[in-house]
């Protein structure tokens, strides 16, 4: 099966029908220009501390599981209300994508990103505290990932903060793939980051750029072994990044991906997890991208990622969990 798997959106698509159109004027005018402008802002608001998490997981840990399911709704609508940068710019995020429709219409569809939000970490947390996995679609995309991985050096995958991203590392495993190796920022919140950790499934390495100075020839190390190493290329490390085109203007994505490929020679695959409508997970692999070697396509190889990345944003509008505003220069 060649070529790509983005759905039609009337297959796949969220509670509501969506139409993916560019945004007009009008939605323009009405996207806020207090949004938090990096992940960090937007956690000092959002539900990024423990202590609601240490609860969620007792429940995981004690109530059957169809409890915890019927409760989710529950969650979201008490959180929801307390987080208003965070439904600032999940409304912004909405528009930007063509959602043009009633206050209230747009509201409902803000606070179903939130709910689908809600259930993607209980569906984390119940696979790495209960042993409990989601309910699977088959895997699309599998040849891609054999034909990356025949050469004998191993591949860069690259997904965003879209669907169940949480639980790729542990979809993968479970589909015979080798060794992973996540590079992933550190949670702000110390307790957060240190609750992450203790729960995190042992098989899979998580390395962060801040704890590790010789990060480049540790992930070299890995893919010369014919291992993989996953990024999310939505969130580049600090102030670096690639200035590429997404929705209505620029945005930062990160540059590791196209450096490794090129560097390297090794091939970049696009991996994501969305929900289905029928509450499972899907995983959609996508075919292998490959770097010219020339460090001037680097921009191109990247914009190639960040334009199918936006397919898959238009695709599940409301599993979109980048709660901050991602334009080059955050406005």
């Amino acid at each position: 099966m060649a070529g790509c798997y983005t759905a039609p959106v009337s297959s796949r698509s969220e509670a509501q029908p969506y139409d993916p159109v560019a945004p007009s004027a009008s939605d323009a005018e009405r996207v806020p220009s207090d949004l938090p402008r990096t992940p960090a802002e937007a956690r000092r608001s959002h539900l990024e501390s423990a202590a609601w998490r240490r609860v969620l997981v007792g429940g995981i840990r004690l109530l059957p599981p169809s409890i915890v399911r019927a409760s989710l709704p529950g969650w979201a609508a008490f959180f929801y209300p307390q987080v208003p940068a965070v439904r600032r710019a999940i409304r912004a995020n909405l528009l930007r994508l063509g959602a043009s429709s009633s206050p209230l219409s747009l509201e409902r569809r803000a606070f179903g990103v939130f709910e689908r939000y809600v259930e993607t970490v209980a569906n984390a947390y119940s696979y790495y505290v209960a042993g409990r996995m989601a309910e699977r679609a088959p895997t699309r995309g599998l040849e891609h990932m054999r034909a990356a991985l025949d050469g004998g050096r191993g591949a860069v995958l690259v997904t965003g903060h879209i669907g169940n991203w949480q639980l790729g590392p542990a979809l993968l495993g479970r589909d015979g793939f080798p060794p992973l190796t996540v590079v992933m920022a550190q949670e702000p919140n110390a307790q957060t980051q240190q609750m992450e950790r203790a729960l995190r499934d042992r098989r899979v390495r998580v390395v962060y750029p801040s704890e590790t100075p010789m990060l480049a020839l540790a992930l070299r190390a890995r893919l010369e072994q014919g291992e993989l190493v996953a990024m999310q290329i939505d969130r580049p490390a600090g102030e670096r990044g690639l200035r590429v085109p997404l929705l209505d203007g620029f945005a930062r994505f990160a540059a590791g991906p196209a450096l490794l490929a090129r560097a390297l020679d090794v091939p970049v695959v696009p991996v994501f997890f969305p929900l289905r409508r029928d509450g499972r997970v899907e995983t959609l692999i996508e075919r292998p991208r490959f770097s010219s070697g020339a460090r001037s396509q680097d921009g191109e190889l990247t914009a190639g990622l960040a334009a199918l990345y936006e397919r898959y944003v238009r695709a599940y509008p409301e599993q979109w969990f980048n709660f901050f505003d991602m334009r080059d220069g955050g406005r």
